[in-house]
This record gives C-alpha cells, sequence and structure tokens, in this order.
C-alpha cells in the first residue's frame, strides 16, 4: 500500500498492525485489543502476525493479567499446550490428571471466544448437575467474567449480563437481549438426559462452541447431538475435558484414537481421533515434576505423587484415572469383563455371515428378582465367512406397558409388545430365551399361554448346568458356579475371547464391564447381585442379562461351542500363551481356595 495511502486511513480512524490495515467498527476507536479480538476473531495469519494463540495470549494478558483484573491467569506449559491445540483442532478432547487446570483454561477459551464477535457467538458449557458446576467450569466462568468487567469499565461496557441463576450471560446489544448468542450452561447428567438434548439441538448461531466438562460423566447422547444437530452450525467446535474412566463412555468415543485404542502405548500423550485431536496431560510429567520444584501450586508435585501412590497404588483404575489420565482396559480385579478383551479380540466389530443368521432374542423382564426395566435383546447366530459359529449383539428394545390402559394388565401388555416385537424382528418363539426367576415364573406361564411354550425358560438363581466350565476345562459347571447367572456371565467372556461374539456397543460393553464376582463356600464363583449393582453403579444390568440370555439359548438349542483351543496368544503380554489354559488354572485354584 502506498504510503499516501496509508497517511489517508490513518487520518480517517484506521490503523497499521500486523501488517494489515484495521478499520474503525461501530464508530469506536482502533485499540490493540480491538486488533487482537479480530486476529484472533479471523485467524489472520501473515509474515508479521504471531498467529491465533498469540493473539489469544494478548488478549488475556490485557484483561486478565491487567493490574485492576480481580483473577489473574497464570500462564503454564499445560495452559499453553491445550490453548494453543483448541485454536488447531475443532474436535479436542483433552484428557487430563486432576489438578491439571483443564477448567480454567477452558473458561476463558470460551469467554474470549464470545467477546471476539459477540452477536454471531453462541458458547454452550456441560457438567454434571447446575449446582456441582458453579464450583467447577461454570465458577470459573463467572469469576472471570467479572474481572473482564472490572477491567473494561463495568458490565454496562460489556455485550452481556451474567444471570448466575440461570447459568447464563445473555448477549445484550444497544438495549436488546438475546439468549441466541451468549454463554450457556447445561446440565447434562445422565439423569437429565432428554432435557439437556432438547435445549441443544434448538441451539443455532454462526459461531457455536460446545465445551463439555466432566465428559465420562455426562449423557451418551451428547456426542450424538453434537455431531448431528450442532454441527450444521456454520462454524461448529467442540472441547471435551475429563480424568479418563472408560472406553466406551461419551469421552471415551469422544477421544478414540483414528487407528484404536490398541495402537497407543503408556507414552502416548497426543492422537488423532476420529473426530479430531486429543492431547493427555500426564500427571507424572506435571510441570511441577519436570522442574523439580513447585512452580504451580495447584499442580500435582512430587510429594502429591507420592502420597498419591500410596494411597491408590500405581496399577488401579483410579490412579490411572486421576493421575496419569490413561484409558485402563483391565478393568477392576473383580471384573468379569474387561474393555481390553473387548477391544483385543474385536467383540465390538461386526460380524462378516457366511449365509444369513439366524435371529435369536433374550427377554428380561422387570419382574424378575432386582430388575429395572423389560428390556428384549435382539441378536443375530450364524457362521461367518471364517466359519465360525458366532453371536452377534444387535440392539436392545425396552418394553414399557402404558399406565393409562386400565383395561389390561401389565403383564397382558408386555407379553403383547413381546409378541408383536419378535414378529417384527424375525425372532421365532423356538429361539427366545426368558428369564423366569421369582416373579418372572408367572410371566413365563402367560407368554406360554397368549404366544408360545417353545420359548427356552431360564432360572436366573438356579442350579449352573452340567456342560464344561470352559474350552479347556471338563469341570461340569455347576460345580465351578454358584448359580445359572454366574455361568452365564463368565462363559460368555469366554467366547469373546474365542472370537465367537461381536456387536458389543458402548452401552452394553459398559454394563459388561461394571458387575463384579466373589468367590463363596467351597470356591463356587458367584457375581455380583443386581441390588448391589445397582446401589453401586446406579442401574441393574437388565441389558447385559438380556443379552447374555441370547448367548444361553444358542449353547443350549442351536450347537454354539466355544473355539477356546483356536486362540494361540495372549495379547496383552506377547507371549505365545493360551488365555484359556491360565483360565481354567485360576477356576481350579478359585476352587481350592
Amino acid at each position: 500500500m502506498e504510503p499516501e495511502r496509508i497517511a489517508e486511513l490513518v487520518s480517517q480512524g484506521y490503523r497499521m498492525k500486523y501488517g494489515k490495515m484495521w478499520a474503525p467498527q461501530g464508530g469506536k476507536p482502533v485499540t490493540d485489543i480491538l486488533i487482537e479480538f479480530q486476529a484472533f476473531r479471523h485467524k489472520i495469519t501473515g509474515p508479521e502476525c504471531p498467529g491465533q494463540f498469540a493473539h489469544f495470549q494478548n488478549i488475556v494478558n490485557a484483561i486478565w493479567n491487567n493490574k485492576a483484573s480481580t483473577k489473574k491467569f497464570i500462564w503454564n506449559p499445560w495452559s499453553d499446550w491445550m490453548l494453543r491445540a483448541a485454536c488447531e483442532h475443532g474436535y479436542l478432547g483433552v484428557a487430563g490428571s486432576r489438578s491439571s487446570g483443564k477448567s480454567d483454561a477452558f473458561a476463558l477459551w470460551g469467554i474470549v471466544n464470545f467477546l471476539a464477535a459477540p452477536s454471531e457467538t453462541k458458547v454452550i458449557y456441560t457438567s454434571t448437575s447446575l449446582k456441582d458446576s458453579r464450583g467447577r467450569i461454570w465458577g470459573s466462568v463467572s469469576e472471570y467474567w467479572q474481572a473482564a468487567c472490572a477491567v473494561l469499565g463495568g458490565e454496562a461496557n460489556m455485550p452481556g449480563e451474567l444471570v448466575s441463576s440461570q447459568g447464563l450471560i445473555r448477549f445484550r446489544q444497544g438495549g436488546q437481549q438475546s439468549d441466541k448468542c451468549g454463554l450457556s450452561l447445561v446440565a447434562g447428567e445422565k439423569t437429565k438426559e432428554k432435557e439437556a438434548i432438547g435445549k441443544l439441538i434448538g441451539f443455532k448461531a454462526q459461531r457455536l462452541l460446545l465445551i463439555a466438562d466432566e465428559l465420562p460423566e455426562l449423557s451418551e447422547s451428547l456426542i450424538a447431538a453434537a455431531e448431528s444437530n450442532l454441527s450444521g452450525n456454520p462454524e461448529f467446535s467442540m472441547i471435551g475435558l475429563g480424568n479418563p474412566a472408560s472406553m466406551f463412555d461419551p469421552f471415551g468415543m469422544f477421544c478414540e484414537p483414528s487407528v484404536g485404542w490398541a495402537a497407543l502405548s503408556d507414552d502416548t500423550d497426543e492422537w488423532t481421533t476420529k473426530r479430531g485431536y486429543c492431547i493427555r496431560l500426564n500427571g507424572e510429567k506435571s510441570p511441577n515434576i519436570l522442574a523439580g520444584k513447585t512452580i504451580y501450586p495447584w499442580m500435582l508435585t512430587e510429594e502429591k505423587l507420592a502420597e498419591a501412590r500410596r494411597f491408590m497404588g500405581t496399577k488401579s483404575q483410579l490412579y490411572c484415572r486421576m493421575i496419569t489420565a490413561t484409558w485402563s482396559a483391565t478393568g477392576a480385579s473383580d471384573g468379569i469383563y474387561t474393555e481390553a478383551d473387548i477391544i483385543a479380540y474385536k467383540a465390538n466389530s461386526p460380524a462378516i455371515w457366511q449365509a444369513p443368521p439366524t435371529m435369536v432374542a433374550g427377554f428380561d423382564p422387570a419382574f424378575s428378582d432386582g430388575g429395572d426395566r423389560s428390556v428384549l435383546f435382539i441378536s443375530r447366530y450364524g457362521v461367518t465367512s471364517e466359519g465360525i459359529k458366532t453371536l452377534e449383539f444387535v440392539k436392545s428394545i425396552e418394553l414399557d406397558e402404558n399406565t393409562n390402559n386400565k383395561l389390561q394388565s401389565r403383564t397382558d401388555q408386555i407379553v403383547t409388545l413381546l409378541m408383536d416385537t419378535c414378529r417384527k424382528e424375525g425372532v421365532h418363539p423356538r429361539n427366545l430365551a426368558i428369564d423366569g426367576t421369582g416373579a418372572g415364573a408367572p410371566f413365563c406361564d402367560a407368554v406360554k399361554a397368549r404366544f408360545s411354550g417353545e420359548f427356552l425358560e431360564v432360572n436366573f438363581g438356579g442350579k449352573a448346568s452340567d456342560m464344561p466350565a470352559s474350552g479347556v476345562d471338563s469341570t461340569p459347571s455347576s460345580e465351578v458356579y454358584l448359580n445359572k447367572v454366574s455361568e452365564m456371565w463368565f462363559v460368555g467372556r469366554e467366547y469373546i475371547r474365542s472370537g465367537q461374539i461381536k456387536g458389543i456397543f458402548p452401552a452394553l460393553a459398559t454394563e459388561l464391564c461394571s458387575r463384579s464376582y466373589v468367590t463363596k463356600a467351597r470356591g463356587k464363583i458367584q457375581i455380583e447381585s443386581k441390588t448391589e449393582l445397582r446401589k453401586r453403579i446406579g442401574k441393574s444390568p437388565d441389558m447385559s442379562d438380556s443379552a447374555l440370555l441370547g448367548l444361553e439359548l444358542c449353547r443350549r438349542r442351536l450347537g454354539m461351542a466355544s473355539k477356546a483351543q483356536t486362540i494361540p496368544l495372549d495379547s496383552h503380554s506377547g507371549q505365545r500363551k493360551s488365555f484359556f489354559k491360565g483360565y481354567a488354572a485360576k477356576l481350579s485354584r478359585l476352587r481350592k481356595w
């Protein structure tokens, strides 16, 4: 640009910076902070422009690290890493140890994005309950917002108004107010799933940012809602934050590596995901620990790390989650199923059939002992292209009676729904298994009277069968397991290991991996009761019980047998040894114990 033209524009209120001429907006003079906001908003790049992250830093330092600010932001290697990654990736997962500064960093990220373009931007923060979130990320949002107000001349000069009681910073401009732009808090806990999704899918804006704090604890439907609805906005980005828990919870699915979990090592600290990118803040590599001294008091120090190791043990799930920020695939020591097995043996992949499979189903009525829901689980059974008899889990269907129907009893309504759904899904009565435990027995009688007597009735609390305990252990199951349901759950693990289970989806995997077992008198194995499990995790394993009923039917009626002897490797150790040899030995030790 010619010097004369530059001088002319400057006389009109323009300003030259970063090799670019900046125009006044809305009659306001062109200040350094306005230039930084515009450069950040439009991701201005060039030989003289330092990049979006540098502009973000300049904004934060000008406002929150100003002498007048009531809340400072302390830059550190982890905050730099997180916020630089947010500049570079539209979908970002941040897996962090405790006290890693995730909430503070992304509270600021949302505020800066809004201030950079108030009339275009909607920022949604999701956390657990509204009450809890005020002590977490929304508490930081409120504090940073009020600090910005103090620096920028009071809330009257801000493009938004803080409404603490509603978890809202409402957009305000020229005397007009709107909730279409601004910052909003949405409670995403699983018990408020429908309410949260209803709110989420209604948001529309030119720029929409979803910052999901505590993502492992939130509803499984959040990611689906984000992708199917929110991603339709012109500019959409999502940041998921959390302490890793399960590969199959919302955070695990959001951070799933594009090459699969098995490709990661304990030293992997960042990777490409199926949606974007993930970074991992490993507490064992805290900036304090790497520096050999305490620089950032809130972060893990050598003393705090040593205490965590004594209290948690370095191999526990809690240590993996809260300290190293890794997804522990091995599960609890008393767990029956593990995420590692599901992934290693590709039980979460679909089956490829040699010929059309047979439709089978398991039904766990809520009438049976300890159940919450009446769940019908649909599966496919057949021979795969590799010539292996396989069961593929397909879907669970809840059968709910109409409480306003006073003409039919609950039992009659559920039987009608069961009949209609089986016919719709192509399940012949002979290929249906029903739990007849407790009050389930009269229900089975009703099914026999109205539908068919060909189904398989299974008594979960009854004696285990005389079938072999495993593919390499001929001991009758009745001598190994305390009851039938314990046998069903344990043999399912064997079929996963033999590659004969497919189609395990996240919700089913979560249930399967949640149930534990104990060794009772005379060494017999008993799984955790539904009642105890519900106390521990908040729900009954009705879906997984129904799924395993389908496996029981295939074993007893369709000739499905374990191919245990065909598995030569234990994928976790890399040594050539049969899992089932060790599994049989473990059962023997448990019985002797």
